[in-house]
């Protein structure tokens, strides 16, 4: 399977890059029946997985739709704004509990946002206890250190959260 998935990214053209992760997502499913945990991914500002605090100033095909975020993004405390997506989980269905990369110390700034239904049921997960560990309720952002395991229990109706990377200003770190 990875040398198939290799073979997947492998022919995606730049222009098609976006779509990768469907692409992949798709395969384990089909292939293994793994659970897709994004119905879909929209990128606002592209840059890729491991530089994605990097700053770059191009817009998305589809960013061009939403200046107001873009606007507000301008006000959270980032020194620099790499990539900006919208993720959207389909009903009943949940992201499992997983990292974003590598055991290390905080170097991921992001900041989540919510919108329209308010709080949801998003946790880290401490593996020593096995146990959950929420955000409170009416809670609409939150950072942490995505490096830790962490996932979302699932809804009954589609969710969005808005993801934002970057590099915290020093008074944030």
């Amino acid at each position: 399977h990875r040398k198939n998935i290799l073979d997947i990214v492998s022919k995606v053209s730049p222009k098609e890059e976006r779509f990768i992760h469907q692409a992949v997502f798709k395969y384990c499913y089909f292939a293994l029946g793994s659970v897709i945990p994004w119905f879909f991914v929209m990128y606002i500002k592209q840059s890729s997985f491991f530089e994605k605090g990097q700053q770059n100033d191009s817009i998305t095909e589809d960013g061009v739709h939403f200046p107001k975020l873009l606007e507000y993004v301008k006000t959270l405390p980032f020194k620099e704004v790499g990539r900006i997506k919208v993720f959207c989980t389909y009903p009943g269905a949940g992201v499992l509990i997983h990292r974003d990369g590598p055991v290390q110390e905080h170097s991921d700034h992001n900041i989540n946002l919510f919108f329209g239904q308010g709080y949801r049921p998003t946790f880290v997960y401490d593996e020593v206890e096995k146990r959950k560990i929420y955000l409170e309720e009416g809670a609409r952002s939150y950072y942490f250190n995505n490096r830790d395991f962490h996932g979302v229990d699932s809804e009954p109706s589609f969710r969005y959260t808005v993801r934002v990377d970057g590099t915290f200003t020093d008074e944030m770190c």
